[in-house]
């Protein structure tokens, strides 16, 4: 079962190291700083390079308790999502495309600020229909990608991990990507976190 941190319950993390090192806090990939009072059990924790502080709990999902915008977004920049021009015609999917041994990374997808996926480094090819999670006009993507347990930035490596949103259709046991939209790529010569966000219009 989900469960839900509302603001109203997110009275603080890692408050220490927040103040000791000037830096952000982030759980499955949203800023959480000046959260205190808060214990998360069965995570993934890793600070980064210049001393972030990473959480990842697939038991959590960060949603305001007020329905308005209440917790920080990563320093990824972005725009938020317009309102919605209308009906979406086309279908929108998103297929991944690995090589090399992969990257190493596990990659979580937020659609306006939504968790869709999390694509991991053992995942065979994905082909997944996303139509539902977007709105006609703008819709921001949000990739949040952290190395898995044991794997390190490999510079000899050419392998990666590609993550394609596309406009496409299906027939039988196909999907064909009539137009890509947007892609995602992670290295395995890469190694610290990555938090990204990208806008795509949606017809």
């Amino acid at each position: 079962m989900k469960r839900y941190a509302a603001l109203t319950v997110f009275l603080g993390i890692a408050l220490f190291a927040s103040i000791a090192f000037a830096r952000n806090v982030y759980l499955n990939g949203v800023n959480i700083d000046g959260v205190v009072g808060q214990e998360f059990k069965n995570c993934t924790v890793k600070l980064d390079a210049d001393g972030n502080i990473w959480i990842t709990g697939k038991d959590y999902l960060v949603k305001p308790s007020d329905g308005k915008e209440a917790v920080k977004q990563p320093p990824a920049g972005g725009t938020p999502p317009g309102p919605s021009t209308g009906v979406i015609t086309k279908k929108y999917w998103l297929v991944t495309e690995l090589s090399g041994g992969r990257a190493g990374y596990d990659i979580d997808v937020y659609v306006n600020n939504a968790w869709v996926k999390k694509v991991q480094n053992s995942d065979e090819q994905i082909v997944m229909d996303i139509t539902k999670h977007l709105t006609a006009g703008r819709n921001v993507f949000k990739f949040a990608a952290i190395k898995t347990k044991g794997a390190a930035a490999d510079p000899a490596s050419k392998g990666f991990t590609n993550i394609i949103i596309g406009e496409g259709s299906s027939g039988g046991n196909n999907v064909v990507i009539d137009k890509p939209v947007l892609e995602y790529k992670r290295l395995a010569s890469e190694g610290t976190p990555f938090v990204n966000e990208y806008t795509v219009n949606a017809r």
